[in-house]
């Protein structure tokens, strides 16, 4: 991220050096100066240098400002489709000076304290609140804590056509003070350090010793082949899309999920739009990485191709980098038009539900193995965009339509496989973002229009594996429940819902502070409206401001059957410096309306309370 600012740099260096010289040894040719006094050859040499130094600024500034665009942009942004800048900048004539390794990434901590975010409501008739609570004090109403995460993004470059690329985490989301010396030792207590309160120092994650995961996860790793027509890129990586909504690698600086794909494609540049048809293994199943299976083999292969989930993947994309704007702005242009489409075709004919793990003994279970799916979806995703002077329109729509014709799952493997209990896919939500820039661009006045279609069942959707705490029977969520399966079929018998209608957001689409960032998880089954304003007060120093209204769309959504889900109001102060620190404070408060009420197993509705956060981050960019 920091390459143009470097090479900016590196520009001003040689420009100081001739303005140095211009003020030492750059005196008028000797035929003109002959005739001046020393007064005015002083006077053209303090010229020169200062004309040299007033471009150096202008280049640096320029420098420094595109560099704060991009961390600005990598912290709140929801424009997935920056990743393909990359792959456009390396179509330009001039081939890039090659440096065999290169680093990027980033280091973040993030402070969060949350107040009330179970809103008071408790449980619902399933026993599960709305958002986890302290399980000392349920009625303790404050969290906080805080979290890291470095982030490195090698590449390795083989030649100017070849090149490797990998995405690892150290430290991934970890929260500060989870692995004490001696806060584990496998229930038999520590000789050494029987109480964490005597801890002096915190251990490194181990999975399955102190931690869900190790110090160091390898997120992705793929290699990108130039070819004279196009480039190859094969591997684990991520995916990404419009303005994220929908398909988002998960790449900006407060992200934390991501679409990873294990993906290969091919890209074309055909009439200034790239073209980029892929294949994308979604489910393997079962494979032979075991070392005591009966037929051991050092290459793990895939032990069936029935249960297969493939997905073939056609992106078109017109787009202006950020870089060719500023360039044809420089020349008198002013409105740029862009557009794309991202369209997947995913099948699946058998699944293997019990058998997504290695080491499954596929003989050794009354469970039936393989299940008929014969599952489809279509997905098309659009995207539009139109620059016109100081005001940016941006809109995107998505829509799924599929089905799955046998449903059997963890649940209910016991459901006979002729049952043909089919579920039917039916999605679709939009974003529309306007932004206008005035105050000599400092001021910002956005307004932003999001749609996720519901679903008539109970609850929103975005849990829809939660079961009923009570029984493991019904899977299905009741009147009341704030989360569960979108569908209601009998153990053995008709479905009395076998639709699921409820679109979702990427999770790392982030409009908000609280409800759907935190509460709800992400977005889904609600139209929501969202003014917003952004103020640069100095330099590399702005304040954001956001008010968001939210309802559902499917009346039997909620508990109390209402639309109205809140109001939140979010201030944020961003700081980014000109060497890449980031520093950011924010606070959001939520004023719960009358769709964000709780319902007891008696009917009595309870009043939601008003839920506030704030969050604080640090963060290097390199």
């Amino acid at each position: 991220m920091l390459h143009r600012f470097a090479a900016f740099a590196a520009a001003a260096t040689v420009l100081a050096g001739a303005a140095a010289t211009a003020q030492t040894s750059a005196p008028p040719p000797a035929s003109r100066a002959a005739g001046l006094s020393a007064e005015e050859k002083e006077r053209i040499r303090e010229e020169i240098r200062a004309e040299l130094e007033r471009e150096l600024e202008e280049r640096l500034e320029a420098a420094r400002e595109e560099m704060r665009d991009e961390i600005r942009a990598a912290l709140i942004t929801q424009e997935a489709s920056r990743a393909w800048d990359d792959w456009d900048e390396e179509w330009e004539e001039v081939t890039p000076r090659l440096d065999l390794f290169e680093v990027d990434g980033y280091f973040r901590t993030r402070m969060d304290l949350f107040h009330q975010f179970d809103l008071r409501t408790g449980n619902d008739p399933s026993g599960h609140p709305i958002f986890p609570v302290d399980p000392q004090d349920p009625d303790r109403k404050t969290i906080a804590g805080a979290n890291m995460r470095l982030r490195i993004d090698p590449t390795l470059n083989v030649s100017e056509e070849v090149r490797i690329r990998a995405q690892i985490d150290v430290f991934d989301n970890l929260v500060f003070g989870s692995t004490p010396r001696g806060g584990f030792a496998l229930g038999q207590g520590n000789q050494r350090y029987p109480w964490v309160f005597f801890s002096k120092t915190q251990e490194p994650p181990r999975f399955g010793w102190n931690d869900f995961r190790d110090s160091i996860v390898v997120k992705r790793a793929w290699a990108e082949v130039r070819t004279p027509v196009g480039e190859l890129r094969f591997g684990r990586m991520g995916d990404n899309f419009g303005l994220g909504m929908n398909v988002n690698d998960g790449n900006c600086l407060d992200c934390d999920h991501g679409d990873t794909v294990d993906r290969f494609m091919f890209a074309m540049k055909i009439a200034d739009h790239l073209v980029a048809p892929a294949l994308d293994f979604v489910s393997e199943g079962p494979t032979s990485a075991d070392p005591y299976t009966f037929i051991p083999n050092a290459q793990p292969f895939d032990r069936t191709q029935s249960d297969d989930a493939r997905a073939w993947v056609l992106t078109v994309l017109r787009r202006d980098t950020d870089e060719e704007i500023r360039r044809m702005r420089v020349a008198g242009r002013e409105t740029f038009v862009n557009y794309g489409l991202h369209f997947s075709y995913r099948t699946q004919r058998w699944d293997a539900p019990t058998l997504h793990v290695p080491n499954i003994d596929l003989q050794g279970s009354d469970q039936p193995l393989f299940v008929p799916r014969d599952a489809w979806a279509v997905i098309p995703d659009v995207w539009f965009r139109l620059l016109h002077k100081k005001w940016r329109l941006e809109v995107e729509g998505v829509f799924v339509a599929g089905a799955i014709r046998n449903r059997p799952s963890l649940w209910d493997l016991n459901l006979d496989s002729d049952q043909n209990q089919e579920l039917t896919l039916t999605q679709w939500g939009f974003v529309v973002q306007n932004e206008f820039l005035l105050a000599d661009d400092r001021l910002a006045l956005g307004l932003e229009v999001g749609f996720a279609s519901g679903d008539s069942a109970p609850g929103f959707g975005n849990f829809p594996g939660r079961a009923d705490a009570e029984s493991d029977q019904a899977p299905f969520p009741q009147q009341g429940d704030w989360e569960g399966a979108q569908f209601n079929c009998f153990f053995r018998g008709e479905c009395s819902d076998k639709t699921i209608n409820n679109f979702s957001f990427n999770r790392d689409y982030r409009i908000d502070l609280i409800l759907f960032r935190e509460i709800l998880g992400a977005i889904t089954d609600v139209t929501y409206f969202r003014p917003s304003l952004r103020y640069e007060i100095l330099d590399g120093l702005d304040a954001n401001l956001a008010i968001i209204y939210s309802q559902v769309n499917a009346i039997g959504t909620t508990p109390t059957r209402k639309r109205p889900l809140g109001i939140e109001l979010d201030a944020i102060i961003n700081y980014i410096s000109p060497d890449g620190f980031i520093a950011s404070l924010g606070y959001g408060v939520l004023f719960p309306l009358a769709g964000l009420n709780g319902l007891r197993v008696d009917g009595t509705e309870v009043d939601a309370k008003t839920a506030q956060a704030v969050r604080a981050y640090f963060g290097v960019v390199y």
